[in-house]
């Protein structure tokens, strides 16, 4: 597996632990990442020593969305409306692909593009009262990565209307209840990896998304 810059992979007995790396920011979405992003997801199926893949953030946030330095450039592009793809739904419908287990250890804020990517995954587990939430309209954009998609499937197309149309930080326990998030933790990494163990020790080698 080749290195990366904002992103790094680590594998033990089956599990592949994929960290966001961009820690000073927050880990915080650039095109790098997603580039890099891209081509994990694109290769990972390939190696037969990965069971389950855990995705995390390093330092104290899981993603802290789009990183908006650049100001209005970030969202440029010469492709025309038609032909133009967001960075996230690159992302999204590539780990939709993917056949392995994914589990979303996410251990701190995850707005925007952070939450959107964990959608297409299969198990989302939140740090405990971290601050959540699909905030594009309180940035002027619409939501993105495939999520219009995504999260009426998750949680059922009222309460995902609620939450991108308002734009509001979701609490952890709302966002458990509602079925976003299969979990709330202290530790999100910790039971993650329980749960990944779990399905690397005990189940069959491959399967595919039922969504």
């Amino acid at each position: 597996m080749r290195l990366y810059e904002t992103i790094k992979t680590e594998l033990s007995d089956g599990i592949l632990t994929l960290t966001l790396n961009r820690p000073e920011k927050m880990n915080a979405y650039t095109e790098q990442m997603n580039e890099e992003l891209l081509d994990f997801y694109r290769n990972v199926d390939a190696d037969d020593e990965v069971r389950v893949i855990v995705v995390t953030g390093a330092g104290r946030a899981f993603c802290a969305g789009m990183d908006l330095s650049d100001g209005g450039s970030t969202f440029a592009s010469e492709q025309s409306a038609e032909e133009y793809r967001d960075l996230g739904g690159q992302v999204s419908n590539q780990v939709y692909e993917v056949k392995k287990p994914i589990i979303a250890a996410i251990n701190g804020p995850a707005v925007g593009i952070g939450m959107t990517m964990t959608l297409p995954m299969d198990i989302r587990i939140v740090k405990k009262d971290a601050k959540i939430g699909f905030v594009f309209g309180r940035r002027g954009i619409g939501p993105e990565a495939s999520s219009g998609w995504f999260l009426p499937r998750i949680v059922g197309i009222g309460k995902a209307l609620e939450w991108t149309l308002t734009g509001r930080y979701i609490p952890t326990a709302e966002a458990v209840e509602a079925g976003l998030m299969q979990y709330e933790s202290e530790d999100p990494l910790e039971k993650a990896y329980e749960i990944a163990r779990d399905i690397a020790e005990n189940t069959a080698k491959y399967r595919r998304h039922i969504q």
